[in-house]
């Protein structure tokens, strides 16, 4: 999370770090889209670096808010490209903090945006 959330993990690196001093197999990272914000690198990148270390991905737009709200469509296809490369086969979900649209339309756009990404995937 970045440093406006939070003062404790406010990058992967960081998240990695902790991680390995627990020791744990409890304890493991995750790649969150909308906590990316002390990050310098894109999200590809990130993946690619991380990918063996992370153990769940929350997708969101930008600033919190559902899927099919924002730009995800542009922004995530590289992201989604490297774990489809990758074979990534852990829990993506979807992260919402409004539930004021509802949960059928939350549940609809998010599904199309994933969709849509997945449909430009090679």
């Amino acid at each position: 999370m970045g440093h406006r959330s939070t003062d404790v993990v406010n990058t992967l690196a960081e998240a990695l770090e902790l991680a390995e001093q627990v020791n744990h197999p409890a304890v493991q990272i995750m790649f969150d889209f909308n906590n990316t914000g002390d990050e310098t690198e894109p999200f590809d990148v990130l993946l690619r670096k991380y990918y063996e270390q992370i153990h769940h991905v929350h997708v969101q737009e930008q600033g919190g808010k559902h899927l099919g709200t924002g730009n995800a469509v542009k922004d995530y296809v590289k992201a989604f490209q490297v774990l489809k490369d990758l074979r990534y086969d852990e829990w993506v979900s979807l992260e919402v903090f409004d539930f004021s649209p509802g949960g059928k339309k939350i549940a609809e756009e998010s599904m199309s945006v994933l969709r849509e990404i997945e449909g430009t995937l090679v």
